[in-house]
């Protein structure tokens, strides 16, 4: 089990990238979550979409909002599924 703290955390176009703890967050990316590495990436890689061309993660939505309002309401909605799975891994 790895014990190392990550934080999930994803772009306005919807990419989805890990942080490890300390390691410095880029401009213009939200938080999706934090914490142990391995339940937090078990949490946000089943509930992504997974690109067809390569592993990139994506937040359902998100690259397909139309502005900024949709784009809040889709991360929304992840964030929420992402904790329901993390508290059932409790």
């Amino acid at each position: 089990m790895n014990t190392n703290t990550i934080s999930a955390n994803c772009y306005r176009s919807g990419e989805i990238i890990f942080l490890s703890e300390g390691e410095d967050v880029p401009d213009g990316v939200a938080l999706i979550a934090s914490g142990p590495a391995d339940e937090v990436r078990a949490a946000v890689e089943v509930m992504a979409r997974h690109s067809r061309y390569d592993e990139t993660l994506l937040v359902p939505g998100l690259p397909e909002a139309e502005d900024n309002e949709q784009a809040l309401t889709a991360l929304r909605l992840f964030i929420g599924e992402v904790e329901k799975r993390l508290e059932l891994q409790l």
